[in-house]
């Protein structure tokens, strides 16, 4: 099986490049960051890539299956749409784009070039709510009539561009809409708790359509770092505490509640891997650029 080859554009995503070393049928060919030492420092780890501190010269210099844009924000349009037009496929971080109108240009020029542009939605990947996903799939669960997820981390230690509702409430709202379907009213609040900070630091956003209703709660705070996910059906339930990584389960066919212990795969492998499996394999993709746009559009109205 052809090995793909991978360029990296963004060199401080640790999730990211701890993900790519521990991949199977694909090559690193490239880095690049615009601090030339990081990206010298980033190289080491993988032999072999090339070093790069611009991203056109480096989309130049050879064709690459696929590119990881892991930048702020305010970049990401540019770089993903130059990585489309060079012919790759295109990973883009969270909040790809962080604007609606942008995000769908991305999937306009995406279509016409025929190449993958998926936002990193890694939550869905997470090995305990990939179980979830298929065991509503199977309709284990019957019809989700409530869900919430709250997601809480630390405040991050470089000031960020966009907060918490574009960085993390983002990967819940994704999620409601892989659980619960399309929404039909949403509202949202994002502010600033704590005022030593630069960006939100809350954000709720409440979501419903005919039959389901769903909170998606994110915090940043170096107090409080619990993040569960908890969805009630018809017919059964689940609970996951993605800090203890443990799932409870109940569902019309058990007669107690059913405890999971998750995998070692981190969501951030679980999702380079579907892509790796899409890309050499036909796997049906699990998500789309559209779930990308679609989620922009909750979070910012």
């Amino acid at each position: 099986m052809p090995n793909l080859s991978v360029a990296i554009i963004g060199c401080e995503q640790i999730a990211h490049l701890h993900a790519w070393s521990h991949m199977e049928n694909l090559e690193i060919a490239a880095v690049c960051d615009a601090s030339a030492s990081i990206a010298a420092a980033t190289a080491e780890h993988f032999p072999g890539s090339s070093v790069h501190t611009e991203v056109l010269p480096m989309l130049a210099s050879q064709k690459f299956d696929i590119v990881d844009v892991c930048l702020p924000a305010h970049l990401q349009y540019e770089v993903c749409a130059a990585a489309l037009i060079a012919g790759s496929n295109v990973l883009c971080t969270v909040p790809f784009t962080g604007s609606v109108d942008k995000a769908q240009a991305l999937v306009d020029l995406s279509q016409r070039s025929g190449k993958l542009l998926l936002p990193s939605f890694s939550l869905r990947f997470h090995s305990l709510i990939h179980q979830m996903l298929e065991m509503l799939e199977e309709d284990d669960f019957g019809r989700v009539s409530l869900f919430r997820c709250r997601l809480a981390a630390a405040y991050p230690k470089d000031s960020p561009p966009s907060g918490a509702m574009l960085n993390t409430a983002l990967h819940g709202v994704d999620l409601y809409r892989a659980c619960c379907g399309e929404v039909m009213l949403s509202n949202r609040i994002a502010l600033v708790a704590d005022p030593v900070h630069s960006v939100d630091d809350v954000a709720v956003v409440s979501m419903h359509n005919e039959w389901s209703a769903g909170v998606v709660e994110a915090l940043w705070s170096d107090i409080d770092t619990e993040s569960s996910i908890e969805l009630t059906g018809t017919v059964g339930a689940c609970k996951i505490d993605q800090v203890a990584d443990t799932m409870r389960s109940i569902t019309a066919t058990w007669d107690t509640w059913r405890r999971a212990q998750g995998s070692s795969e981190t969501p951030t492998e679980g999702l380079f891997m579907h892509v790796i499996n899409i890309l050499l394999r036909g796997e049906k993709p699990a998500l789309t650029a559209d779930d990308g746009v679609k989620a922009l559009q909750l979070c910012l109205g």
